[in-house]
């Protein structure tokens, strides 16, 4: 875009300069003092602008990279929280008791002992 030049207004007068002598041949114009404040006012307010709009770029260029890096870091935060689910996983299997550790057998256990010992105790007499 030729409005980021820098030295836009001194190019645009030179243009004009140079087309008003190409065509002086044919019809002249010249700008009135007025006319070229008008044209110099523009000129000002045009690059004015062009300035906020280079640093509104500037500026949502930047939250896309943030937003891009908060999407990433979102990604692996849920990777993790899914390894941490299997691992939990993993850990409530290895904490269950097995069949041979229910409270029911060792309930049994201790009255197949208490009968066992009294029977023999019974019978030794």
């Amino acid at each position: 875009m030729i409005f980021l030049r820098r030295g836009f207004k001194e190019s645009l007068c030179s243009l004009i300069f140079l087309v008003s002598i190409g065509f002086s041949q044919e019809k002249t114009y010249t700008f009135t003092e007025e006319e070229m404040r008008a044209i110099d006012e523009d000129l000002r307010m045009l690059e004015h602008k062009d300035s906020v709009n280079l640093k509104m770029i500037a500026n949502l260029e930047s939250q896309v990279s943030d937003y891009k890096k908060a999407s990433k870091n979102d990604s692996l935060i849920i990777e993790y929280q899914k390894l941490q689910l299997e691992l939990k996983d993993d850990l409530i299997k290895a904490v269950q008791p097995e069949w041979y550790e229910s409270k029911q057998l060792y309930w049994a256990y201790g009255a197949g002992t208490i009968l066992i010992s009294s029977w023999i105790v019974g019978n030794v007499k």
